[in-house]
C-alpha cells in the first residue's frame, strides 16, 4: 500500500473511457470556467518555491494517452527555452493630424470669390482646383506684365533688325572699297613694272602708288568708321534690351507670387481671357479640414480659406501620468491597438515626449509617428484618421530569460499554476510552476522546470479534464 501511495497518480485511457469522457469534459468545463481560472492566476504568481522538479515541490496527476487519442486530441509540444520578457506601460490615445503637415490656403490678392470646388472632409491631391477669385489688383499686374513683355519683344527685334542692317552696310561697304583698293593695285603693279623695264616715266608711277595707298587708307577708315557707328547703336539697344528683360522677369515675378501659375500665366498670352480670374490649387496631397468662404464673398489678402491635412503620415498622442514619466524615453519601442480596427497592431517608436504638463490631468504626451498605409491592398487609403481612439503599449524593459512561455499554456487551479510536461511519449505530468507575468501575453517560468524539458502548447484543456477525472478516480497523493 506505502508504495502504491508514493506511485505518481496515472490515468490509462482507452477508447471507451475517452468516448465517455468527451461527455464529461462538457460537465466539467461548467463549473470550472476560464473566467474564475484568469482570476486565479493574479493570486498563484506570487508563491515562492513551488513545484520544482527534484525540490520537493508539489505535483498533480500524470495523463497518459494512446498514440491515437493524442493525435485525436492534437496535443503539440515544445521544448522550453529562453527568450525575451518585456515589460509594458498601458496608456490611452488618440489619432491627430501631423501638425508638421498642416496646409493653410489663402489668396495673395483682395477679391471676390467666383467659384469653390472643393469643400470641408473632401480629399485632395496637389494641383486639384479649389476655387477661383475675381481679382482687380491681379488683372492690373497681369495687364502690366503683357505691356513689359511687348517692350521686350519690341527691344529684341529692333536690336536684331539693327543688327542685321548694319551687317549688310559693312558687307556693301567692304566690297565697293575693296574693289576700288583692287584696282588702284593693278594700276600701281602696272607702273611698277614700266619702271623696272624703263619704258614709263617716273611721274604716272608715283601718282599710281599714291592712288593705291590712299585706297587702302580709305577702306581702313570708312570700314572702321561703320563699326564703330554700329557698336554705338548695337549697345545703346542691347542696354534697352537688357533693361526690358528686367522688367518683364521683375513683372512676372510679381504675378507669379499673386498665385498665378506659370502655365496659367502663359495661357493668358495666347487667348483672350479675363486677366483679372485667379485659381486656387491644391499645394498638396490631403484632407480639407477647414473652409472660410463662401461664393460672391470679397476676401483680403492671406485671409485663411482653406486648411488642408496631409494625412500621410499621422501622430498617436498617448497620455504619460506623472508617477511613469521615469519609465519612458525617446526612441522605445511601442505597439498600438485601435477600436476601429480590432485585431490590428501597428508598431512604432516614441519620438517626442511634451515638455508641457497639463495641469489637470497631470499628464504629459507622448508622440508616436505612423505612416498612414492601406491595411489590405483592395483597402481605402488613409485609414488612421485624426480622432479616432487607441490605446498603446510602451516596452519600458527588456530582458532575457531562461524559459518563456506564451500565458495561454498555462493552467490555472484554486490560485496555482501548472505546466502539462511531457515526461515521455504518452505521458504528461501536471506540474506545478511559479510564474512572473510579462508584456504581450508572456510569462516566465521562474520555478518548476528544467532546460530541455517539453510541455504541452495545445489540447490543454483536454489534458486538464483528464487530470482532474484522474484526481476524482483516485483521491490526493500523499
Amino acid at each position: 500500500m506505502m508504495e502504491m501511495w508514493k506511485t505518481k497518480k496515472r490515468v490509462y485511457v482507452s477508447w471507451a473511457l475517452f468516448l465517455l469522457l468527451g461527455l464529461g469534459v462538457q460537465g466539467c468545463g461548467k463549473g470550472t470556467g476560464e473566467g474564475r481560472d484568469e482570476h486565479e492566476t493574479h493570486q498563484g504568481e506570487g508563491h515562492e518555491g513551488e513545484g520544482h522538479k527534484g525540490e520537493g515541490g508539489e505535483h498533480g496527476g500524470e495523463v497518459v494517452l494512446s498514440p491515437e487519442i493524442r493525435k485525436k486530441i492534437g496535443i503539440q509540444v515544445k521544448p522550453v527555452g529562453p527568450g525575451n520578457l518585456e515589460e509594458r506601460l498601458h496608456l490611452t490615445a488618440s489619432v491627430e493630424s501631423n501638425e508638421n503637415a498642416v496646409i493653410h490656403v489663402s489668396s495673395p490678392v483682395p477679391g471676390i470669390v467666383r467659384k469653390i470646388y472643393k469643400g470641408v472632409g473632401e480629399a485632395v491631391s496637389a494641383g486639384d482646383l479649389l476655387a477661383e477669385v475675381w481679382s482687380a489688383q491681379l488683372g492690373a499686374e497681369v495687364g502690366a506684365y503683357f505691356e513689359a513683355r511687348a517692350r521686350l519683344d519690341a527691344a529684341q527685334t529692333l536690336f536684331t533688325r539693327y543688327k542685321g542692317i548694319f551687317e549688310e552696310r559693312l558687307r556693301s561697304l567692304t566690297g565697293v572699297l575693296n574693289g576700288e583698293v583692287e584696282v588702284s593695285r593693278k594700276i600701281y603693279e602696272r607702273e611698277k613694272e614700266y619702271q623696272k623695264k624703263g619704258v614709263g616715266t617716273l611721274r604716272p608711277f608715283l601718282e599710281a602708288e599714291k592712288a593705291y595707298q590712299g585706297a587702302l587708307l580709305r577702306r581702313e577708315r570708312d570700314l572702321t568708321d561703320l563699326k564703330s557707328e554700329r557698336d554705338a547703336k548695337l549697345l545703346e539697344l542691347e542696354a534697352d534690351l537688357f533693361e526690358a528683360k528686367i522688367n518683364e522677369k521683375a513683372r512676372r515675378m510679381k504675378v507669379l507670387s499673386l498665385g498665378l501659375r506659370a502655365k496659367d500665366l502663359d495661357a493668358l498670352a495666347e487667348n483672350d481671357k479675363d486677366f483679372s480670374v485667379l485659381k486656387l490649387y491644391a499645394p498638396a496631397n490631403g484632407v480639407i479640414f477647414e473652409r472660410h468662404i463662401t461664393r460672391n464673398e470679397a476676401i483680403t489678402e492671406s485671409r485663411k480659406l482653406f486648411e488642408i491635412h496631409d494625412l500621410s503620415k499621422v501622430w498617436v498622442l498617448a497620455a504619460v501620468y506623472e508617477k511613469d514619466f521615469a519609465r519612458v524615453r525617446e526612441g522605445q519601442d511601442a505597439y498600438i491597438r485601435f477600436d476601429t480596427f480590432p485585431g490590428l497592431v501597428r508598431k512604432g517608436r516614441i519620438s517626442l515626449i511634451d515638455y508641457r504638463v497639463n495641469e489637470r490631468t497631470r499628464a504629459a504626451r507622448v508622440r508616436i509617428v505612423l505612416e498612414n498605409k492601406k491595411l489590405r491592398p483592395e483597402g481605402r487609403d488613409l485609414p488612421l484618421r485624426p480622432g479616432m481612439f487607441a490605446a498603446v503599449e510602451v516596452v519600458t524593459s527588456s530582458r532575457r530569460v531562461p524559459f518563456l512561455l506564451p500565458e495561454r499554456v498555462i493552467v490555472h487551479e484554486r490560485g496555482k499554476n501548472y505546466l502539462f510536461v511531457e515526461e515521455k511519449e504518452g505521458v504528461f505530468e501536471k506540474r506545478l510552476v511559479r510564474i512572473r507575468k510579462g508584456a504581450g501575453g508572456m510569462v516566465e517560468i521562474v520555478h518548476g522546470i528544467e532546460k530541455g524539458e517539453r510541455v504541452a502548447m495545445t489540447g490543454l484543456f483536454e489534458l486538464k479534464s483528464l487530470s482532474r477525472k484522474g484526481e476524482l478516480g483516485e483521491g490526493h497523493a500523499h
